[in-house]
């Protein structure tokens, strides 16, 4: 994502709403404006970043 099209985002919710939204939900708020795809690899960057942390809390609890 470009830094205009995160300003489009972060204008109208806070970064701690648009991780808490559903991925369906974000294609369906700003995929008009900023495109489907973009949209779509936003979502796969979220859901990797979860990954990591969760890999991550995994490792430290063992």
């Amino acid at each position: 994502m470009n830094h205009f099209a995160a300003c489009a985002v972060l204008c109208q919710i806070t970064l701690d709403e648009l991780l808490e939204i559903s991925p369906e939900e974000r294609i369906a708020r700003f995929s008009l404006h900023l495109g489907h795809d973009r949209m779509v690899k936003l979502n796969e960057v979220i859901d990797r970043g979860r990954q990591v942390i969760d890999d991550g809390v995994s490792v430290m609890e063992e």
